[in-house]
């Protein structure tokens, strides 16, 4: 996907879910399941959303561009062309 269209579906989901910017992380990874393993979201139950991008250099701005523009907090997570958002709860990482 183009970043723009990222930007767009996580801007959409965040909107749906009903919750503010600065409560929901966001980072990137190469593996879809990153987000489950490593930050604790429960698939079936927490609010996420995964976008792969065409390349990491556009996952990464797209990355940048939600933490500097919408105040989501910043999982420090470097590397992939997945973008991964997920609102935080009292089990998930940060």
């Amino acid at each position: 996907m183009v970043k723009e269209d990222v930007i767009r579906d996580i801007i959409r989901h965040i909107t749906i879910c009903g919750q503010s910017s600065n409560q929901w992380c966001v980072g990137r990874s190469d593996k879809e399941d990153f987000v489950f393993n490593q930050h604790n979201v429960i698939q079936n139950s927490d609010m996420w959303i995964v976008r792969k991008l065409d390349t990491n250099e556009d996952a990464k701005k797209a990355k940048e561009y939600l933490v500097d523009k919408l105040d989501l907090i910043d999982s420090k997570n470097e590397t992939g062309s997945l973008v991964f958002v997920y609102l935080r709860n009292d089990h998930t990482k940060p």
